[in-house]
C-alpha cells in the first residue's frame, strides 16, 4: 500500500501505532484548601467535590467530564488527588500528558499551576480566602493499551471488483502499467 501510495501521489500515514489507547494517570497536589473542611464533609458532599475537581481537570485538558475519575485524600492545607483520564487514543493521551506536564513540579522550577475554580469559588474550602486554589501535578504518565495484531477489530478489508472473471485474469492482466518500488 505504501508503494502504491507513492506511485499514485497519495500520502499514506505511518504504520499504525500498536499502542492505540491511552490512559493518563497521575497526581495533583492542590494547595490552599482547608483540609478540616474537606474531612468534615459527608460522603455525598465529598463525592460532589470530587466530581467538581474532575470537571475542573477535564476542562483544563479539554476532554469530556466522563473521561476523568479522581480519588482524594486531605492533609493540612492540601488535597492529594489521584486522577485517571481515559483518552480516545494515543495522540490525545500525549497531548493531555504534555498539558498536565506543564504543571509538574519535577520538570520545572516555575511551574504554571492548574486552576480549580470549583474550590476557589467556595470560601469555606480555602485556607487563605485571599488566594486561589491551585494545583501542581506529579507522576503524570500514559498507560497505553497494546493492541494484539490478531484482534478482529484492527485490520483492513479491501474488496476489488475487476471488469473480468477470475479465469480471464491471466498473466498479461496481472502486470501493472507502472512499476512499484
Amino acid at each position: 500500500m505504501t508503494s502504491l501510495g507513492r506511485v499514485c501521489g497519495v500520502p499514506i500515514p505511518a504504520n499504525c501505532q500498536t499502542p492505540d489507547g491511552g490512559e493518563i494517570a497521575g497526581e495533583v497536589t492542590i494547595d490552599n484548601v482547608e483540609a478540616g473542611w474537606f474531612s468534615g464533609l459527608s460522603a455525598t458532599v465529598k463525592t460532589q467535590v470530587m466530581n467538581s475537581i474532575a470537571a475542573d481537570l477535564s476542562k483544563s485538558v479539554g476532554v469530556d467530564r466522563t473521561q476523568v475519575s479522581v480519588t482524594i485524600s486531605a492533609s493540612n492545607t492540601q488535597l492529594s488527588v489521584k486522577f485517571t483520564i481515559r483518552a480516545s487514543g494515543a495522540r490525545q493521551a500525549e497531548v493531555i500528558q504534555k498539558e498536565l506536564g506543564a504543571s509538574d513540579v519535577k520538570r520545572r522550577q516555575n511551574v504554571e499551576p492548574l486552576g480549580f475554580k470549583s474550590l476557589t469559588s467556595n470560601p469555606a474550602a480555602r485556607s487563605n480566602p485571599k488566594l486561589p486554589v491551585t494545583g501542581k501535578t506529579s507522576n503524570v504518565g500514559v498507560k497505553r493499551s497494546l493492541v494484539d495484531f490478531k484482534t478482529a477489530l484492527h485490520f483492513v478489508v479491501i474488496e476489488v471488483t475487476m471488469p473480468y472473471t477470475k479465469a480471464e485474469f491471466d498473466a498479461d492482466k496481472q502486470v501493472p502499467p507502472f512499476a512499484l518500488n
